[in-house]
This record gives C-alpha cells, structure tokens and sequence, in this order.
C-alpha cells in the first residue's frame, strides 16, 4: 500500500475541522514510511485559491471588486486578510522547516539514513 489510511482518515478530520472554523492551516503528518502534509489557503476570509486550470495549476490570488459587490473596503480587507494569512503561515512553517532540517544534519552525523520510504498520493486517495 503507497498510503497509510489512519494518516488519510486524521488529515480528513483536519480538513473538516479548519473548515468548520473557516481557517487556513498547515499540516504535515506521519506514521512510520508515510506521510500526509495540507495547506489550506482558501478559509472565507481569504483571496487565495488553488487553481487547478491546465497550464495554469498552483497557487494564485486574486480579488476583483466585483468579486464583493463593489464593497472597496471589503476587497481591501480581503487582501490584507489573506497577505497576513502568509505572512504568518510562512514565518511559522519556514520556523518548522529549519529545525527539522538542522536535526536531519545532526541525525546524519551519527545515523546512514535511507530516504527511499514513502511517496505521495492524491487527497483524493480513499482510505481503504
């Protein structure tokens, strides 16, 4: 099996619960030889979304006045919203990032370590 299903059933319940709360986030999970990660980008607050238009697939973010009924404040509080919905998402995720890298430098000191395990599946991989 290429996923672990207890990692796809807890990434569900995180799903369901950053939306419940209508909040982006950042997830990574692991079980021994997998791993799950998430970033949700699109809480209602937000002006980011993933585009999944062919030659155009990633991240992108775009309001348009229209986009809030001609409202220029909320179109400005939307873009503020989601500016410092990555400004802090990154700080916080980039922070994470470092410290496991500087114990994977340390861990290769005194380990040999194999990184043939795991491997991606879609979300939309079911759990079986």
């Amino acid at each position: 099996m290429q996923y672990d299903p207890k990692l796809k059933k807890a990434m569900q319940e995180i799903k369901t619960i950053l939306d419940n709360y209508d909040i982006a986030g950042a997830v990574v999970l692991h079980s021994p030889g997998h791993g799950e990660h998430l970033i949700k980008i699109n809480p209602s607050y937000s002006c980011a979304f993933f585009d999944h238009a062919p030659g155009a697939e990633g991240i992108r973010v775009r309001a348009r006045l229209a986009d809030y009924n001609g409202d220029a404040k909320k179109l400005h509080q939307a873009q503020e919203d989601t500016v410092n919905m990555f400004d802090i998402m990154s700080h916080l995720v980039g922070k994470h990032a470092l410290y496991t890298i500087d114990i994977m430098k340390m861990l290769e000191k005194h380990f040999k370590i194999d990184r043939t395990g795991g491997g991606e599946t879609s979300h939309e991989t079911q759990n079986n």
